[in-house]
C-alpha cells in the first residue's frame, strides 16, 4: 500500500508540475503577445504593408448577376487580404517571411475627432473634452476616445457594465482632401484606388474596456484616455470590431468590410410560433463568456433598453449572411483559411480572433439584366428604387456588426450610407458615402 500510495503521489505532483508549466506558459504568450504588436515598427512607406490597391474581379464579373457568389468569394478574400494589411501581417503573409511584421498601420492615421479639432468646427461629438487629457508620452498611439454611443445615436454596455467606446479613423488619402477642399457645395469625391496605388479608406472601430477576467491573449490592447463624470481617465481598451470600407476605380460605391471578435456576441436562432422571436439556446449561452451578451440584465435581446440605458446588453448575432444560406458556408470556410494564414507565421497573434463578418459591394448590371434575375433570392430585395439609385445591387442585401450595430441588424453598409449622397441641409451636395460633419467642407469661396 504504502509503494502504491508512493505512485500516487508522485503522479500527482507530476501533473501539477506540468499544470504549473503549461500555466507559465500561457502567461509568457500573453505578455509576448502585446509585447511584440506594441512595439513592432510602422514603416513609412505604405508600399511595405502590401496593400490590395483594386479588386480582382474583372469588370465583367462586377458588372453581370450570374457572377455574383464568383464574386463573393473575391470579396471575403480581399476583405481578409486587406484586413492583414491593414494591421501589419500583409508581407508576412505574402512573402511568408515571419520577420516581416508590423505595428498596425492605423495606429499613425489622423481620428475623425483629430481633424474636426484642427479644423475648429463645431461638432456634437465630445472632442475637446478628451484631446485635453494628457499626452501619453510612452505610447504615442494612445487613443483618445471621445464617441460613447453607437453610429446610431445609443448606448451599449457590456457585460462588464462598462460603455463600449468608438472612433472613427481616416487614410492620410482622405485627410489631405478634406484638407485641401474648397470649393463650397460641390460633391466630395474622394481618390479611389487604382492599379498601383493606394486608394481611400475609412475605418469605424469599437473598443471595450479591459478587466482581469479577458484573456488579453485574444484582443488587440491600446492605452486609451476616455471622458468620465466629466474628468480625463486611463484605461486599457480591447479592439472589439471594425468596420473597413475601400474605394476603387472598380467599386467607387465602396468596398464594406466589417470583422467582429468571435468573443463578442452568441448565434441567436429564430424560435417558431406566436411572433417568430429569435432566441439564443442553452449551447450558444455558455459557450464562452460574451462581450456584449448579459445574462444578469434588465435588457432583452438585441433591444435598446430606453428605461436603463446603462444596463448591460443582451446582443445576439441575428443575421449570420441570411441570404437562405447561399452563401452561409463560404464565410466561415474562408475564416478557417485566414487562421491558418496567420497561424503560419505567428500563433500567438491576436488577429485571428476576428472574424470577418461580410463584405458587401454594388454588383452592377444593366436593366435587362436587372429584370430577368429580381425576383431571384440574391437580389430579391432590391427593389426599383434601389437598382435605379446605383444601376446595381448591394450584395449581400444584410450586413452588420454586433458592435457597430447592435439594435440595427436588419440593414446593410451601403443602406445605411447611400443617404450621404444627398446629405440634408445642402440637398445637392453629395458626401460620397462618408459620413463626415458637412461643416468639414463648409469653406472656401463658392465660386473657386
Amino acid at each position: 500500500m504504502q509503494k502504491s500510495d508512493n505512485h500516487a503521489l508522485q503522479f500527482v505532483i507530476f501533473l501539477l508540475l506540468i499544470s504549473s508549466l503549461i500555466g507559465c506558459n500561457h502567461l509568457k504568450a500573453k505578455e509576448v503577445n502585446v509585447l511584440n504588436i506594441n512595439e513592432l515598427k510602422i514603416p513609412k512607406d505604405i508600399e511595405s504593408y502590401n496593400f490590395i490597391n483594386e479588386i480582382g474581379a474583372s469588370n465583367v464579373e462586377l458588372n453581370t448577376y450570374r457572377y455574383i457568389q464568383s464574386t463573393n468569394s473575391v470579396m471575403l478574400s480581399y476583405g481578409h487580404k486587406q484586413f492583414l494589411s491593414l494591421n501589419g501581417l500583409g508581407a508576412a503573409w505574402k512573402k511568408g517571411n515571419h520577420d516581416e511584421q508590423y505595428s498596425p498601420i492605423w495606429l499613425s492615421w489622423s481620428t475623425e475627432a483629430k481633424i474636426i479639432a484642427e479644423q475648429k468646427i463645431e461638432s456634437t461629438q465630445n472632442v475637446k473634452s478628451v484631446l485635453t487629457c494628457p499626452k501619453n508620452s510612452k505610447n504615442p498611439y494612445t487613443r483618445y476616445l471621445s464617441l460613447d454611443k453607437t453610429p446610431q445615436g445609443h448606448y451599449l454596455v457590456d457585460d462588464n457594465k462598462n460603455l463600449i467606446r468608438y472612433e472613427v479613423i481616416l487614410s492620410p488619402l482622405i485627410e489631405e482632401y478634406i484638407k485641401s477642399y474648397k470649393t463650397k457645395n460641390t460633391p466630395v469625391n474622394f481618390i479611389p484606388g487604382t492599379k498601383d496605388k493606394f486608394g481611400s479608406m475609412a475605418l469605424k472601430l469599437a473598443w471595450k474596456e479591459l478587466t482581469e477576467e479577458d484573456d488579453i491573449s485574444r484582443y488587440f490592447i491600446q492605452d486609451a484616455f476616455m471622458i468620465k463624470n466629466g474628468e480625463c481617465e486611463k484605461s486599457k481598451v480591447a479592439l472589439i470590431s471594425m468596420h473597413m470600407v475601400y474605394k476603387t476605380e472598380k467599386l467607387t460605391d465602396w468596398i464594406w468590410s466589417t470583422f467582429s471578435h468571435i468573443d463578442n456576441a452568441p448565434l441567436a436562432e429564430l424560435n417558431p410560433g406566436p411572433g417568430n422571436k429569435y432566441i439564443v439556446n442553452q449551447t450558444q449561452k455558455l459557450l464562452r463568456k460574451w462581450n456584449l451578451y448579459s445574462n444578469n440584465t434588465t435588457s432583452t435581446l438585441n433591444s435598446y433598453n430606453t428605461n436603463d440605458p446603462l444596463s448591460s446588453a443582451q446582443i445576439a448575432d441575428v443575421y449570420k449572411y441570411p441570404d437562405n444560406n447561399v452563401f452561409a458556408k463560404i464565410p466561415e470556410t474562408e475564416y478557417q483559411y485566414f487562421v491558418e494564414n496567420i497561424d503560419s507565421f505567428n500563433k500567438l497573434s491576436p488577429w485571428r480572433y476576428y472574424r470577418q463578418e461580410g463584405s458587401q459591394w454594388i454588383q452592377k448590371m444593366d436593366e435587362t439584366d436587372y429584370k430577368s434575375n429580381k425576383n431571384n433570392i440574391l437580389i430579391k430585395q432590391c427593389d426599383s428604387e434601389l437598382y435605379g439609385r446605383f444601376s446595381g445591387c448591394p450584395i449581400p442585401k444584410l450586413l452588420s456588426n454586433v458592435a457597430l450595430e447592435p439594435y440595427e441588424q436588419s440593414t446593410s453598409c451601403v443602406s445605411c450610407h447611400q443617404p450621404s449622397l444627398n446629405n440634408k441641409p445642402q440637398s445637392q451636395q453629395s458626401f460620397d458615402f462618408i459620413f463626415l460633419p458637412p461643416q468639414l467642407f463648409n469653406k472656401g469661396n463658392k465660386n473657386d
